[in-house]
């Protein structure tokens, strides 16, 4: 680990060492000591940078995602609504990077439940129908590709699959019983 205590730069040439205190042994000009911050970071390709910034991106998904559900419990429904559909956007474009991670697979089905939940709260049964459908289209995906062995993840599936079609029966027109929530998908 390298150390080193940044004192003022001054205009004497007095050696120090990476330690700050008296020289002993190998001694070091005042310059030497400054380090910038890429010294303490490995340097790696494009690669690493777009992974970090990736891990990033999830991150703040999940930050807006989790705000949402805050603010949709506060009564804020609109704005509630606009920081579920940044979490969707950020996880598309993630999506988008690499279409077959799991992670942003699994986030991003949960993100559009939410965001069909919150739609179901304004009453807005048609795009609440399509952000279920969305959200089992990758929940049976996932499913098929046996990625879903744990339970929680069973029951979110069973969920999605389950409010998509309650979702779908509001929003039928008022003679047809049950005939697009069989046609959910």
């Amino acid at each position: 680990m390298i150390r080193a205590t940044v004192r003022r730069a001054s205009k004497s040439p007095e050696p120090i060492t990476p330690s700050g205190g008296a020289p002993r042994g190998r001694e070091y000009p005042r310059r030497a000591c400054f380090f910038s911050r890429r010294d303490f970071y490995p340097r790696g390709d494009a690669g690493d940078r777009q992974a970090r910034c990736a891990r990033t991106r999830s991150m703040l998904a999940g930050n807006y995602a989790e705000q949402s559900t805050v603010l949709l419990k506060a009564g804020r429904k609109g704005a509630a609504l606009r920081s579920i559909e940044r979490s969707i956007q950020l996880e598309e474009g993630l999506l988008a990077l690499d279409a077959r991670a799991v992670p942003v697979r699994i986030s991003l089905a949960d993100y559009q439940g939410r965001g069909a939940t919150i739609h179901e709260s304004m009453g807005q049964w048609s795009a609440a129908t399509t952000e279920w459908s969305r959200a089992v289209v990758l929940w049976d995906t996932l499913g098929g590709e046996g990625y879903l062995r744990a339970p929680d993840l069973q029951e979110e599936s069973a969920h999605a699959q389950g409010a998509g079609q309650q979702s779908a029966r509001m929003n039928a027109p008022a003679g047809s019983e049950n005939s697009q929530a069989a046609g959910f998908l």
